[in-house]
């Protein structure tokens, strides 16, 4: 199961690596433009998490969970929903 916190950690990885700052530099509690995150990369990091936790991200994420710990939240509430058998 992924918690939110796992979540998090992993976004925080992914920006830290990306943006080359270090994880220690990023607030979960701070939005995504605070770091200069463009849409470039966000598409990027939906991309990410979308493989790495297998839900669906809107690539839009920046937008719609500026925060990186909304954007954690949802992330663990689609990957707590079992898809429909058929």
């Amino acid at each position: 199961m992924n918690s939110i916190e796992t979540i998090t950690q992993e976004i925080i990885a992914w920006m830290a690596k990306t943006l080359l700052l270090e994880t220690s530099e990023i607030d979960p509690g701070q939005t995504f433009m605070a770091y200069g995150l463009d849409s470039m990369e966000a598409v990027q990091l939906a991309d990410h998490l979308q493989h790495t936790f297998g839900v669906e991200v809107p690539t839009e994420l920046a937008y719609e969970y500026p925060i990186i710990q909304e954007l954690a939240a949802h992330v663990a509430q689609q990957a707590t929903q079992e898809p429909s058998g058929g």
